[in-house]
């Protein structure tokens, strides 16, 4: 075998080691992810029902003033940028409270 050879070889079984480990000791077991499923269908839930009921009167998320709005004849875009950032923050929270409950 040429040295070239031998070091790609030895390269790759490492490689492939480290990433065994790392799926080895970053498995998610059947309830872990039994709890995330259910979670994320209770906030699916609970987002559904927030806008269902809530909609009318939250008309005024998306037009914030950190939203852009640009409007011609033939062109619109949009890009919530403050908008998303508060969705942002909220899943953050969410998450955290997450990881504290389970």
């Amino acid at each position: 075998m040429h040295i070239n050879n031998i070091f790609t070889y030895q390269l790759k079984t490492k490689t492939s080691l480290i990433l065994f480990k790392y799926k080895e000791e970053n498995k998610m077991g059947s309830s872990e992810l039994g709890k995330l499923i259910m979670f994320i269908g209770a906030l699916l839930l609970v987002v559904g029902l927030l806008i269902y009921v809530f909609g009318l009167k939250l008309s005024w998320f998306g037009n914030l003033p950190g939203d852009i709005q640009y409007e011609s004849k033939n062109i619109k875009i949009y890009i919530p940028i403050v908008s998303m950032i508060i969705i942002s923050v909220i899943i953050s929270v969410l998450i955290r409270i997450y990881k504290f409950l389970f």
